[in-house]
């Protein structure tokens, strides 16, 4: 995985696990507790984040999509994290 780039190593990660969901949201990291915009993923519960495991403190999730949705706002949108894009136009959720 490559750090910086949270959102694509989680669109990467879907791939390995299908049935977890996309999230995009803050992570508050455990080193200096700094808040940070990130992506992850959740499968039943647990987060899976490829980009800084064992590194985060907390999690706060903003957007959570299951992988179908994640995909084709990916296809839509060519660009993460989807959250600036989706506050320009709400309606891109709905085509």
């Amino acid at each position: 995985m490559i750090l910086k780039q949270c959102w694509n190593n989680s669109l990467d990660a879907l791939l390995s696990h299908p049935r977890a969901e996309y999230i995009e949201g803050w992570a508050v990291t455990k080193k200096d507790g700094l808040a940070i915009e990130h992506g992850w993923l959740e499968l039943d519960g647990v987060v899976i984040d490829p980009t800084l495991p064992g590194q985060v403190e907390k999690y706060f999730p903003a957007l959570r999509f299951n992988a179908k949705k994640a995909y084709s706002l990916a296809a839509k949108i060519r660009a993460v994290p989807f959250v600036w894009e989706l506050m320009r136009d709400k309606n891109i959720l709905n085509q």
